[in-house]
């Protein structure tokens, strides 16, 4: 869990409002919703794992991508 929440605010630079959509919204990446996902181990890792590939130092800033992923 603290994984997810450290990648979570590290992408969104502690958007509050930002981190409350992404993880109470349909999410095409994580393939649910995130709030809903990390109630079980495996759904967490799924949430944590795709957070990891979107603050990956191979993407462009991963703030500048906020947009891109917000309906994912």
């Amino acid at each position: 869990m603290i994984r997810a929440a450290r990648a979570l605010c590290a992408l969104t630079r502690g958007d509050q409002a930002w981190i409350k959509h992404f993880m109470r919204s349909q999410n095409k990446f994580t393939g649910g919703v995130p709030a809903i996902q990390v109630q079980t181990v495996q759904g967490l890792m799924r949430v944590a794992t795709c957070l990891d590939a979107i603050n990956s130092p191979s993407l462009t800033s991963p703030y500048q991508l906020k947009n891109q992923f917000l309906h994912l």
